[in-house]
């Protein structure tokens, strides 16, 4: 999910520049319990992609982050 949604949609965000980026959840595609492996990996690199957006991120979680 990260390479073919995540990286094309922060791409397209960075060209705007946007003061700031809601997102209303389930930002991984994991997050089942036999699952905490690749949704904790998904995180990690979503997390990072965030922070190269430059602006203010809201973030709130859905239940595919888990609990």
């Amino acid at each position: 999910m990260v390479d073919s949604v995540l990286k094309p949609l922060f791409s397209r965000i960075r060209t705007l520049a946007p003061d700031l980026v809601i997102s209303t959840g389930d930002f991984v595609e994991g997050g089942m319990p036999t699952d905490r492996k690749k949704t904790g990996q998904e995180m990690r690199e979503g997390w990072a992609l965030l922070g190269q957006l430059g602006t203010t991120c809201l973030i709130a979680k859905g239940t595919h982050e888990g609990s």
